[in-house]
């Protein structure tokens, strides 16, 4: 699979609202990067691009234990999560990786770089939020007897799920 995006760098910018974005942005120097993403977890993961607009671009989904070869650029950002609930996962250990250009010191064909994807450590009530949402429907949210900041958190997370179907369905 091969990205036919043009050359760039990863850029964060402030829009309006005063958040930062990361998205591609164009470069005029060759910057090549090969890499390989691993699925080192037992779910099914999206491999998703920020293209220069700083949108997803879902690249690849894969299965557990499988990997994809993707040829890309420097600086291009990219980001993982799980196919089913949307949950961010990290690649080399970080939220966002970028990677490095190739070395054509290196010699041709060019190694791809390994890139490993895995969970990240969810605090206890991360994880005590992921079983709730995974056992209990979006209306009964306002019954349980939590904080209303709890509450406000899983319906956050029902809401990243549908943003990742939704998504999703967009993409295929």
């Amino acid at each position: 699979m091969i990205l036919s995006h043009r050359m760039g760098t990863a850029q964060m910018e402030r829009p309006n609202n005063g958040r930062q974005s990361l998205r591609s942005r164009p470069s005029a120097q060759n910057t090549r990067s090969f890499i390989r993403f691993c699925n080192k977890t037992n779910r099914q993961v999206d491999i998703v691009w920020l293209n220069y607009q700083g949108e997803n671009v879902r690249y690849s989904t894969l299965g557990p234990h499988q990997f994809v070869n993707v040829n890309t650029f420097a600086g291009h950002p990219w980001i993982s999560c799980d196919s089913q609930t949307g949950e961010r996962l990290v690649v080399e250990l970080k939220d966002i990786y970028e990677p490095v250009a190739y070395d054509p010191q290196e010699g041709w064909p060019p190694q791809r770089r390994v890139v490993n994807i895995t969970i990240p450590v969810f605090s206890l009530q991360s994880c005590c939020l992921q079983l709730v949402r995974r056992l209990i429907q979006k209306n009964q949210v306002q019954h349980l007897e939590i904080t209303d900041i709890m509450k406000e958190e899983l319906y956050k997370m029902y809401g990243s799920v549908a943003s990742s179907q939704r998504n999703k369905d967009e993409n295929t």
